[in-house]
């Protein structure tokens, strides 16, 4: 089975998604790390079956930096220049608003997001890089510029910058070259079941988010 989807599948298998896990109790960390909740579907303001699903969560940053890399001037109105090492309040309490989103040219769902500290100025990619976000195994041995972080045997890098697809807004992004090869592996399984459609795809997107979690944290809970 190719695990790539059509628009409607992905609209079909987001909606199965949300239906079912913001339906369970929360509070399960380790759930939500694998298959998280809170996720809002939106439609497209102008045209159907181009809408995404997406969610806020807080998290707290107040943990040392990970590793000193060059200046992080950025696109996403970062300062002109700040410290080789990103330093974090004691209590600073960042916003991730997450996105996930159909990808046209890989035809898979793809993971956007943006991060604001609490008076609103965007994170820089060190900020990043150094937050909890980023699981430190899915960064080890990448180098980081100011506006990627690469890894030196791929030809995409792991982390870029760009426009939101559905909202034309600077965000940043995994890239999802991978995503099917990946997302395969696990719905092998799901297809000896003999699922009914709905099921299948809602299932395609839990494969997805496992995949997705082993690169970043989807644990901390949402902003009411």
């Amino acid at each position: 089975m190719a695990a790539t989807l059509t628009r409607l599948q992905f609209e079909t298998a987001c909606k199965a998604y949300i239906d079912k896990h913001n339906a369970r109790t929360h509070g399960d960390l380790s759930l939500q790390a694998v298959h998280p909740d809170s996720w809002t579907w939106h439609e497209h303001a102008l045209a159907p079956h181009l809408g995404y699903m997406s969610r806020s969560v807080l998290i707290s940053v107040n943990a040392e930096p990970r590793s000193s890399h060059e200046d992080d001037e950025g696109w996403l109105e970062a300062p002109e220049t700040v410290d080789d090492v990103a330093v974090f309040s004691e209590s600073d309490i960042v916003t991730a608003r997450q996105s996930v989103v159909y990808s046209a040219t890989f035809q898979v769902p793809a993971f956007y997001f943006t991060m604001h500290h609490s008076n609103g100025t965007p994170l820089t990619l060190m900020e990043i890089v150094s937050s909890p976000l980023l699981r430190s195994s899915s960064i080890l041995g990448t180098e980081t510029t100011s506006f990627a972080v690469s890894d030196p045997g791929s030809n995409f890098p792991l982390l870029s910058q760009g426009e939101h697809p559905v909202l034309g807004t600077p965000s940043w992004y995994l890239h999802p070259c991978h995503t099917a090869e990946a997302v395969e592996e696990i719905m092998l399984e799901v297809e000896s079941v003999g699922l009914a459609e709905e099921s299948r795809l809602q299932r395609c997107i839990e494969a997805w988010f496992t995949v997705l979690g082993q690169m970043v944290d989807l644990a901390p809970g949402s902003v009411p």
